[in-house]
């Protein structure tokens, strides 16, 4: 690995010290807050359709996204509360879906996947259930070994112990369609952080209590905004409200933790996204939270295009997406250094289905004016790796050179136990099944979430294991990558691995990884992947 790649391997110790040796998953983007940590031989090969590499499974009453959380013998999620199709009210039947604003925390044994207990979080907006996009289960908790904090994005975090017992909690009334979430809480030292979508009214009299300048700007430079999206900054045993950032944020943003080279703790976080958010400007910022700037923005980079993926940086560089060209900042300044197509003057590896094997294919592909599927990119090492939009391909970026590499991927493989497996690379089976595990089909509403998870919907990001990265996809297949490959070719390709049956199987969850092994949750269940 080279200097540069083993430089931005030291970020943020001071976070989760006790997490160091991925002997815990703490939030839903891991121990240092960026998807990635070090391990010693994680799984590379499973299947869960087979039972191949599965240690246990826990069947779950209802769907849920987020991520499985561990920490010691405990294991952490959330899913909605189980839904009737007498519950079925005027407002979700006009939907014709399965709607919900509660949701269920459970604690679970990590050796075993018994569960030991379960919180009801009440809500107060109604969201879909299994919604391409997300749902009121898509924040992961988060846990410091002591306590959990349970999320539910229709209103509502409940801190408790691990024996189950409310220590506090905290409500609020989302406002519009930015309720959809790609935030994922985060545990900073003594305080939670949050993304809230609320009334004008509502933040400036918060802020009122932290901070009188932000007040005045807010009276003057939003005065014909009327509900606004911060972070928010609550102290993790009391509930308190500590700070707000002076930037505004997305819900469509997924921001990450990292330092800066001169060691300050801070938050990349994007603004802007569909359905005209409410943010403004759109673009990107880099927000302090040392003691004492808590909250304070370092830079802001303003461009008028969305945010919906994962914002990735390191103490160097900070990264974009511009439909199909990829944007390279200065991390110290937030200044432009470079913005490249990833269309042309580029490596790709596709399968020739004649041949029956990988060729060298041509230096341009068709990307339809967008690159990557929503939130599905990481930068692991030197790379930026990235699923596309379409077609069915894994690429990556070198932050230095821009040297742009593809790897075609099989978008699905059927496996059953005694049966040949059928790998299929250019079509999936027909309308995956969107049933949680009691038969009833809570993916009804949206035709998206029956799709095959590539393009217009809102992946899980991928997490990376040392060098070995995992990136999800809706139809449960995961593509696990070799990234210290020295070329992506199909030797990087470690496995194409299930999360169960295909055309049964649906997940918008991220991949947690402790003690040797990897959790995940489906729709229908928790799994275990590992050594028994």
């Amino acid at each position: 690995m080279s200097s540069f790649a083993v430089r931005h391997c030291w970020v943020l110790w001071i976070v989760f010290a006790a997490s160091a040796q991925a002997q815990n998953w703490p939030q839903g983007s891991g121990p240092h807050g960026n998807w990635r940590v070090e391990g010693e031989n994680p799984p590379t090969s499973w299947s869960a359709a087979t039972g191949d590499n599965i240690a246990w499974r826990t069947t779950l009453p209802e769907s849920g996204q987020g991520t499985v959380i561990a920490w010691g013998d405990r294991l952490f999620v959330t899913s909605n509360v189980p839904w009737k199709e007498d519950d079925r009210s005027d407002d979700n039947q006009k939907r014709s879906g399965p709607m919900g604003t509660d949701v269920v925390g459970y604690c679970l044994d990590a050796n075993s996947g018994k569960i030991l207990w379960q919180v009801t979080l009440k809500g107060t907006r109604l969201k879909l259930y299994a919604g391409p996009f997300s749902d009121s289960t898509a924040p992961s908790p988060i846990t410091d070994g002591k306590h959990v904090w349970f999320y539910n994005v229709s209103g509502m975090i409940s801190c408790c112990d691990f024996d189950g017992n409310e220590v506090w909690t905290h409500s609020w009334t989302p406002r519009g369609i930015m309720a959809n979430r790609q935030f994922e809480p985060i545990l900073v030292r003594d305080v939670i952080l949050n993304v809230e979508v609320l009334d004008k009214s509502t933040v400036i009299d918060q802020r009122s209590l932290v901070d009188n300048d932000m007040v005045r700007q807010l009276k003057s430079e939003h005065g014909n905004r009327n509900y606004f999206t911060f972070i928010h900054a609550y102290d993790k045993l009391t509930g308190k409200l500590k700070w707000i950032s002076e930037a505004s944020t997305s819900t469509h943003s997924a921001s990450c933790l990292g330092s800066t080279k001169d060691g300050e703790l801070a938050l990349l976080h994007g603004r802007g996204g569909g359905h005209h958010p409410i943010e403004t400007p759109k673009g990107l910022s880099l927000t302090s939270l040392a003691p004492g700037r808590e909250g304070k923005t370092l830079w802001n980079y303003e461009l008028n295009t969305g945010s919906e993926y994962t914002h990735q940086w390191t103490e160097d560089y900070a990264t974009w997406w511009v439909k199909d060209h990829h944007v390279v900042l200065d991390c110290a300044t937030g200044k432009q250094l470079r913005k490249q197509p990833l269309n042309t003057s580029v490596s790709i590896r596709a399968y020739d289905a004649t041949k029956g094997k990988y060729v060298n294919g041509d230096n341009t592909i068709k990307l339809n004016g967008k690159v990557t599927t929503h939130y599905s990119n990481l930068i692991v090492g030197d790379y930026h790796y990235f699923r596309t939009f379409s077609p069915f391909m894994v690429g990556r970026v070198h932050l230095e050179t821009g040297k742009t590499e593809y790897l075609q991927v099989p978008v699905q493989v059927l496996r059953e136990s005694g049966n040949d497996e059928e790998v299929r690379w250019q079509k999936s089976l027909d309308k995956n099944d969107t049933r949680n595990s009691r038969g009833i089909d809570v993916g009804i509403a949206d035709k998206r979430s029956k799709g095959n998870g590539w393009g217009h919907v809102s992946s899980a990001p991928p997490i990376a294991v040392g060098n070995i990265l995992y990136i999800p996809t809706m139809i449960g297949t995961v593509y696990v990558i070799d990234t210290s490959a020295e070329k992506l070719h199909e030797n990087a390709l470690l496995s194409v691995s299930d999360l169960g049956p295909a055309g049964k199987t649906w997940t918008l969850s991220s991949f947690s990884y402790a003690n040797g092994r990897l959790y995940h949750r489906t729709m229908k269940e928790v799994l275990c992947i590992g050594a028994h």
